[in-house]
């Protein structure tokens, strides 16, 4: 489902939601559509300030995005992206985050962690059993073990991670609204 949100403060938003089967050909395919649709969305709006926030599985569209967008078009500018209980690698040297942010491709990046989020946390056995889903504990890592990101000393001072008391669903049911507002702000704390 794609839509177009205009009332935003005045800013304006594309939504671009789906479902992920958790079979592996079919979750791939989908995911590479989506970056795919994601990227395109980009350069029609690369005029303008560009926010991304993913959830979940959305925190490795925009990953994976990012990695194709350091190949491909690197001069495009993202003014913050926001992975909210992100399952995609908690390794920023993995998930092209640091090299996103060295580049100037991304001026900042807000995690948002738990370490109440269940999903995330045995998200890692679930991929290593089925083969290469590529659930990643971004989200839980985050809050558990700031290390383990591996965020390059450059990097620190554009990188704010926010821990919520909730479960992986739970953002939606408890933050949605507050989060919401603070990155239309762009004031998460």
């Amino acid at each position: 489902m794609e839509m177009d949100i205009q009332s935003m403060r005045g800013n304006r938003a594309i939504k671009l939601e789906y479902f992920t089967p958790f079979f592996v050909v079919w979750r791939s395919m989908t995911n590479q559509h989506m970056v795919n649709r994601l990227i395109s969305t980009i350069l029609i709006h690369s005029d303008s300030e560009i926010i991304l926030v993913g959830h979940s599985n959305g925190a490795e569209i925009i990953t994976d995005t990012l990695e194709k967008i350091l190949k491909y078009y690197p001069n495009i500018k993202i003014s913050a992206v926001h992975l909210v209980a992100g399952a995609t690698d908690h390794d920023f040297n993995k998930n092209h985050l640091n090299e996103s942010l060295r580049k100037n491709i991304v001026s900042r990046v807000y995690v948002y962690g738990s370490k109440t989020d269940y999903v995330l946390k045995y998200a890692a056995g679930v991929s290593f059993i089925f083969g290469p889903l590529r659930y990643g504990q971004l989200g839980y890592r985050s809050a558990i073990d700031k290390k383990s990101l591996n965020i390059s000393s450059e990097n620190t001072d554009r990188v704010e991670i926010i821990i919520r008391d909730s479960g992986h669903g739970e953002w939606f049911q408890r933050y949605y609204s507050q989060t919401l507002n603070q990155i239309v702000d762009q004031n998460p704390s």
